[in-house]
């Protein structure tokens, strides 16, 4: 994924493109024609042909020849008009992987979900111009699902390919809307032969993906995969023709934004999600990458102080390529949070998409839910801009002195080890531990599943705890406002079992008696619960979400039916209204903001979760058993920590359930939590 990156710092003398607009008389036949075929000629072109097959070492770093020849020898389209390639991190990354890429046999191709503007279809319509050029008879294909799509990367392969010296030039026998077939026609003795050395073939799969059967190409550029609802279709029909036996020989490049979440985006996202069955890498693109002008390059306008004030010392030159990654997204938070203020909907879901934060922000689509989104980021704004109000915690089964569980089971909370993977670790608001005697108080949401991770599924697991603090009142009659996520967990641990035992631990700790609620599909989860003796803990069927015709007969939990999911996105919409505000886990407003209607209960674990809670909440009519002196006694407590002699944090005294000592390496920020 690209969305970590670390700015390459090039060595000095880093010079990725010496011969762009430089190539000596001697050897440039555009302006000076007699100089074709002289010893001094040939000498140069020898040894740039060579860099563009083999790649070209500056720097500390290799090129690959197809960029070596991409930033040396084409011209393109930019902002600044036509020009040379600038050398850019992300284009460089984008080519090391394209090359790991094509020597794998195993692998089909490489899927790009991405932010608009960062030049991928300059570098689809190189892999194609490129191929053409350095690979004997080659054939490649270009689909998408949109006219306008194709139409539009074939106009771009046109104005291109051949923006190059003469020496590169390629000669075409035919060139229109679905063919472009390069080669020559030569006399020969037994009359004039037409030698094709590359195909490339155009085709707008609108009313079938099939259309590229009984073919073979060495390139498939699938355009914009967001807008282009028959994508699968395209890529089964399209992969026998790739195959050598087993090998992968030829390779699909696709690429693109969401687009319609009820169409093509959606199909985009479910290739996306079981890209591993399907034999492709992945690799998301950011809004922040390659966003102008905080990418430092030549002749251009440059915003980069964050890069500038890291690298005070190093020249332009082992700076040239790298992105400002911090400061472009300043920027372009900055302008969602302007959008969110003046509640300019449409557009706010759409600069997301455009500038996706993470991989879900690209199959976001305004039409795809009907939540607040304006309130949910700028909670998120006031998430980021706060010290974290949560600490990050292990929940740990109570045992007796031989190291036996005791039964009836018990759970503490303990600070992590080193030694603890990340799966384990749930995050508890500060000042939210479970209240001693209270009942009915804390409901457990949990959107779980039945099988195991694998190469079909990136879905995660959800567990949430909201507390009922708008039922509460202390003694001076001070309402508590909404009601917060006080626990979360959102992880797929790797069993089934391990998220399960999480779970269940979650139920316990909060004392969660009939107020755990989840999914009927995750059924073996409630097995679990029976098969562990705590079927007290499970939440009846929600009898309120079920019409009068209902012919449901199951014990436990809620299911998704025509009538049930309108009133759950009902409560779920209120809750956000009502207690979006005192959210402090940034994961619960990216979840409700790239939350799918459509497809409900599919990759929005937490957001699902807190639906399920606040239907165990709804369907109640309960109100918490609490005594007042409790709540203001524990409602403020949190723990309190030192530092070992080794600067390790531990400790220091625990109002909840006094454990013992525990080590950890990480540093937990307990300040400013107060009641919302």
């Amino acid at each position: 994924m690209f969305d970590i990156y670390t700015p390459r710092i090039k060595q000095k003398g880093f010079n990725p493109s010496p011969y762009a607009g430089n190539i000596p008389y001697y050897a440039d036949s555009q302006s000076n024609p007699k100089c074709f075929g002289s010893p001094e000629h040939y000498a140069f072109w020898e040894e740039a042909l060579y860099y563009c097959i083999n790649g070209y070492d500056t720097g500390g770093l290799h090129i690959p020849g197809e960029y070596f020849e991409y930033l040396n020898f084409k011209i393109i389209d930019g902002p600044r008009g036509a020009q040379y390639p600038d050398f850019i991190d992300l284009h460089y990354d984008l080519y090391q992987i394209s090359e790991d890429i094509k020597k794998n046999p195993q692998g089909l191709g490489l899927l790009v979900p991405k932010a608009r503007r960062k030049g991928l279809s300059f570098w689809g319509e190189q892999k194609l111009s490129y191929g053409a050029r350095f690979t004997e008879r080659y054939r490649a294909a270009v689909a998408g699902g949109l006219q306008t799509f194709v139409d539009g990367f074939r106009s771009k392969l046109y104005r291109t390919y051949n923006e190059v010296p003469p020496e590169l030039r390629m000669n075409h026998l035919i060139r229109n809307n679905e063919s472009l077939i390069l080669g020559y026609d030569e006399k020969t003795q037994t009359g004039d032969q037409r030698r094709e050395t590359a195909v490339v073939l155009f085709k707008t799969m609108k009313d079938s993906g099939s259309k590229l059967e009984g073919e073979y190409f060495n390139d498939v550029i699938l355009e914009e995969l967001g807008e282009f609802e028959l994508a699968e279709q395209a890529i089964i029909s399209i992969t026998p023709a790739l195959m050598d036996g087993d090998d992968y020989i030829g390779k699909i490049w696709g690429f693109g934004t969401g687009g319609n979440m009820k169409k093509g985006g959606a199909t985009f996202q479910q290739i996306v999600s079981k890209a591993g069955s399907l034999s492709f890498e992945v690799v998301f693109i950011p809004g922040r990458r390659m966003y102008f002008p905080y990418v430092i390059r030549n002749n251009a306008k440059i915003i980069a102080p964050n890069i500038y004030a890291q690298n005070p010392d190093l020249s332009h030159e082992q700076l040239l390529g790298c992105e400002d990654v911090k400061a472009a997204a300043n920027a372009i938070e900055a302008k969602a949070k302007k959008l969110a203020e003046t509640g300019d909907r449409t557009n706010l879901i759409q600069h997301k998409q455009n500038f996706p934060e993470d991989i879900n922000d690209v199959f976001v689509s305004p039409g795809s839910n009907s939540f607040n989104v304006e309130k949910c980021f700028l909670q998120k704004f006031a998430i980021d801009a706060n010290p974290k109000k949560y600490g990050e915690y292990v929940l740990e089964f109570k045992k007796d002195k031989n190291g036996k569980i005791e039964i009836p089971y018990k759970v503490f909370a303990r600070l992590p080890k080193k030694a603890d993977p990340e799966w384990k670790l749930v995050k508890i608001l500060h000042g939210h531990m479970p209240i001693e005697g209270s009942r009915n108080l804390d409901i457990v949401g949990v959107d779980g599943y039945n099988l195991d991770q694998s190469k079909t599924s990136k879905s995660l697991g959800g567990i949430v705890v909201l507390r009922r603090n708008d039922t509460l009142l202390n003694k001076d009659s001070v309402i508590y406002n909404g009601k917060p996520p006080i626990l979360i967990y959102y992880k797929r641990p790797p069993r089934k079992e391990f998220f399960w035992e999480i779970s269940l631990k979650v139920s316990i700790f909060y004392n969660a008696l009939k107020n755990t609620m989840g999914g009927i599909d995750a059924d073996s989860l409630i097995g679990y619960y029976k098969d562990m003796g705590c079927k007290k803990f499970l939440s009846p069927r929600p009898k309120s979400f079920e019409s009068d015709k209902s012919e449901q007969i199951h014990e436990f939990w809620y299911k998704n039916t025509p009538y049930s999911v309108p009133r759950v996105l009902g409560v779920m919409q209120t809750w956000i209204e009502d207690s979006i505000e005192v959210c402090w886990f940034e994961e619960i407003p990216k979840d409700f903001i790239a939350y799918d209607e459509v497809n409900i209960g599919t990759d929005y674990d937490l957001a699902d979760a807190i639906g399920h809670a606040l239907i165990r909440i709804q369907d109640m009519q309960v109100k918490p058993v609490i005594e007042d002196s409790t709540v203001k006694k524990n409602s403020l407590a949190q723990p309190t920590w030192k530092e070992d002699s080794e600067g390790n944090i531990i400790i220091k005294d625990n109002p909840f359930d006094k454990p013992k000592e525990t080590l950890s390496t990480r540093k937990e920020d307990t300040g400013g939590w107060r009641p919302m």
